[in-house]
C-alpha cells in the first residue's frame, strides 16, 4: 500500500462520485446513521461522502485524514485498511472518532475493491454511529475501558446541567456524591471487565436527584443511559416506610422491631447483654371510649415522642398497635446486670415522662404506663420466648398496680418492681 499522506483532492470528482451524493445513498446514510469513504490506492487519496465530512466536522475543500479516529485506536485502523489494501481482509472494528460535537463510538467497515484483473484498486466502506441519536434517545453518554467520560449527548448535558467539554476525560463516578463513588467505580469496572450490562441507582454529586445508570459493554467502553429517578426513589422510600413503620405515629413497627431484635441476637458475643421493653398505656380505652378515636390518636403520637427523648439513639422504640409500645435497648459490655441497671434506668425516666399532662383539644388528659422487661445474653431462648417474656412481666406490672415495670426473671419469673 503506498505510504503517501491520505487526502481528498476535490478535482478528482468521478473518482470520488461513488460516495458523495446521490439521493439514494444519502437516504442510506441517513437511516444507517453512517457516512461512506473510499481510499484510492493509485492516488493515495481519502474520499468521504458529505454527511461523513459533516459529521466529522471537515469541509469539503480540506484533506480528509484516517486521523479522524482517535488514539489509541488509530493505528490498529491503519493497519488493518493496509491489510485490506494488500491482501483483500475486510474489517469491521469499534473505535473512537473526532466528531464536531467531541469523541463519540463509531463502528468502521472496510472491504477491498477489485479491477476486472483481480488488483485490488481501492478501500472503500463506512463509519456508522453507534450510540443511540440525541434526538429520540434521552440522555445518553459513553465511557472508555478506563470508566472515563468522553461522550455525552445533548440530553445528558441539560439532564447533567453541564457541557460535554467540561464531563469528557473525568470518571463517571464523579457524577455522584463522594460516599457513592467508590460503589460506582466499582460497578462501572466491574461490567467493564466482565463484559456485563450495568445498572446502578445513586445521589447526584450536588445531592439534589437519584440517577440511574444502565449501560451495555461494547468494543472498548460502555454505552450508558442516565435517567433521573428522583421521583420509584421517593416512592420506593414511601413504601418502604409503610412496611416498617408506624403510619400513626412514624416508629418502625413489628417487622422493622423483629428484624432488628434478629440482627441483635446474632452479634451478640462474650459478656454482652441487652433488654426488651413492653410498654402499654393504662386505661387508654376509657380515652378512646369517652372522647373519641381521634383523641387517642394525638395521645399516642405523643406518647411516641415521648418515649424517643427517654432513649439513647442506638435503641429501638417501636409500635406495636394499639397502645402497646416495645423497646429494644442497645447492648452493654458490662453483662446482665449492667443491661438490667441501663433497663431500669430508662424505666425510670419513661414512668416520669408518660406520667406528665397531655394537652389533647379542649382538655389537659392524665395517663400512666405498665412496662415488663427481659434483660438477655448471647445465648437467648428465642425472638419469640423474649416477647413473650416482656409481656408476661408487663401484665404483672398490670395487675400489681400499674403505673409500675416488673422485669422477669428465668429463675423465678416475674419480679422486682420499680414505680414511679
Amino acid at each position: 500500500m503506498p505510504t503517501a499522506t491520505l487526502t481528498f483532492s476535490p478535482h478528482d470528482a468521478a473518482l470520488a462520485a461513488d460516495v458523495e451524493s446521490t439521493s439514494g445513498l444519502s437516504l442510506l446514510e441517513h437511516v444507517a446513521d453512517a457516512g461512506l469513504w473510499r481510499l484510492d490506492l493509485a492516488r493515495g487519496t481519502l474520499h468521504g461522502s458529505p454527511r461523513l465530512r459533516a459529521w466529522l466536522a471537515v469541509a469539503p475543500s480540506d484533506p480528509l485524514h484516517l486521523d479522524f479516529v482517535a488514539e489509541p485506536w488509530r493505528d490498529g485502523l491503519q493497519a488493518r485498511v493496509r491489510a485490506c489494501a494488500c491482501l483483500g481482509d475486510p474489517f469491521d472494528c469499534h473505535v473512537q472518532v473526532i466528531t464536531g460535537a467531541g469523541l463519540q463510538w463509531a463502528r468502521i467497515l472496510g472491504h477491498a475493491v477489485r479491477r476486472a484483473d483481480g488488483q485490488i484498486a481501492s478501500v472503500e466502506g463506512a463509519v456508522q454511529a453507534i450510540s443511540p441519536r440525541a434526538t429520540s434517545s434521552g440522555a445518553v453518554a459513553t465511557v472508555d475501558a478506563t470508566g472515563r467520560l468522553n461522550y455525552l449527548n445533548a440530553q445528558a448535558e441539560r439532564l447533567l446541567a453541564r457541557r460535554a467539554a467540561r464531563l469528557q476525560g473525568r470518571r463517571v463516578c464523579s457524577l455522584f456524591e463522594k460516599t457513592a463513588r467508590l460503589q460506582v467505580q466499582q460497578a462501572v469496572h466491574a461490567a467493564l471487565a466482565q463484559g456485563q450490562p450495568l445498572a446502578l441507582e445513586a445521589l447526584d454529586a450536588r445531592q439534589r436527584r437519584w440517577l440511574a445508570l444502565s449501560g451495555e459493554p461494547f468494543a472498548d467502553g460502555l454505552a450508558l443511559q442516565i435517567r433521573d429517578v428522583t421521583e420509584r426513589q421517593a416512592s420506593e422510600q414511601r413504601i418502604r416506610h409503610l412496611a416498617f413503620y408506624d403510619a400513626l405515629t412514624g416508629l418502625p413497627n413489628r417487622q422493622l422491631l423483629l428484624d432488628r431484635l434478629h440482627a441483635m441476637l446474632d452479634r451478640l458475643t462474650g459478656v454482652q447483654a441487652a433488654a426488651l421493653m413492653f410498654i402499654d398505656l393504662d386505661n387508654f380505652k376509657v380515652l378512646n371510649d369517652t372522647r373519641g378515636h381521634h383523641k387517642g390518636d394525638l395521645l399516642l403520637q405523643q406518647v411516641a415522642a415521648r418515649l424517643q427523648v427517654c432513649v439513647a439513639r442506638d435503641d429501638t422504640v417501636a409500635r406495636l398497635g394499639g397502645d402497646e409500645f416495645v423497646i429494644l435497648l442497645a447492648p452493654h459490655a458490662g453483662g446482665s446486670q449492667r443491661a438490667a441497671k441501663a433497663a431500669a434506668g430508662v424505666a425510670a425516666c419513661i414512668l416520669r415522662a408518660l406520667s406528665e399532662p397531655y394537652p389533647l383539644p379542649d382538655c389537659l388528659h392524665h395517663s400512666t404506663c405498665s412496662m415488663g422487661v427481659t434483660v438477655f445474653g448471647p445465648k437467648p431462648v428465642g425472638v419469640s420466648e423474649l416477647l413473650k417474656q416482656a409481656d408476661l412481666a408487663m401484665y404483672q406490672a398490670k395487675r400489681t398496680g400499674r403505673n409500675t415495670v416488673c422485669f422477669f426473671d428465668a429463675q423465678f419469673g416475674v419480679d422486682s418492681r420499680q414505680q414511679a
